[in-house]
């Protein structure tokens, strides 16, 4: 599968002296492609692993944007058939080089298609890289990918996490970061909110907190882990 960056234009303007860039996916994708030059996480998975893989069932599990794939090798341990995608070529690189229990497919999260449908998708620091109307393309496209009554666990991050409000605020509760990057967070009824209009029945919500290291600071992440079929 071939993947082309095209150098598209974006718009530039002051923000606290600093000059704000808000990139397009294209170039988000080349931005996460070109920090994945080592296993920048850490090969610890989250600290909340266990809450995704006790809503798992059946077999197949599909992850998206799992990066170089330090949470689904620890889903794979569990004895599922895991497929790691990620827009980025090195994540999948050093996955390989890192991890022998996993399939790597390297795709766009919008608009990749399965020939098969799983039993299982898993989303994890994902959804809350996009601004709205994005977040629900990928959303969309990730429950095509399911069987009838599959699992859907997905993580937004919460408005009561460390990282809100940093930035300049371009749409509701959505920050664009100094290097370009788009921030989203959520509250709980912006979640039902958004599933109710794809119909999805949402099983459980939970409010989960875990320490990460971003950029060299260790922050507190408030998000909330959702389960629906």
């Amino acid at each position: 599968m071939g993947a082309t960056v095209y150098a598209l234009e974006f718009y530039q303007e002051k923000y606290n002296g600093v000059k704000m860039k808000e990139t397009t996916i294209l170039e988000r994708n080349k931005y996460w492609n070109e920090r994945f030059q080592n296993t920048i996480y850490g090969v610890k998975s989250i600290n909340f692993i266990d809450e995704v893989i006790k809503t798992l069932s059946m077999k197949s599990v599909l992850v998206f944007g799992g990066g170089y794939g330090r949470n689904s090798t620890v889903i794979a341990k569990h004895g599922f058939d895991v497929v790691n995608v990620d827009s980025s070529y090195n994540a999948a690189k050093i996955g390989k080089e890192t991890y022998d229990n996993l399939e790597y497919i390297v795709g766009d999260v919008f608009t990749m298609k399965f020939s098969q449908k799983f039993d299982n998708v898993v989303s994890i620091y994902l959804i809350s890289l996009f601004k709205e109307n994005e977040a629900k393309r990928i959303i969309k496209n990730m429950h095509e990918c399911l069987i009838d009554n599959g699992n859907y666990i997905v993580n937004f991050l919460a408005l009561e996490d460390d990282e809100y409000g940093l930035g300049k605020e371009v749409e509701g509760n959505t920050f664009l970061h100094k290097d370009g990057q788009i921030i989203r967070f959520y509250s709980e009824e912006d979640i039902k909110k958004m599933y109710s209009g794809f119909g999805l029945k949402i099983d459980k919500i939970t409010k989960v907190n875990e320490t990460r290291n971003i950029k060299g600071k260790e922050i507190t992440s408030t998000s909330y882990l959702v389960c629906s079929n």
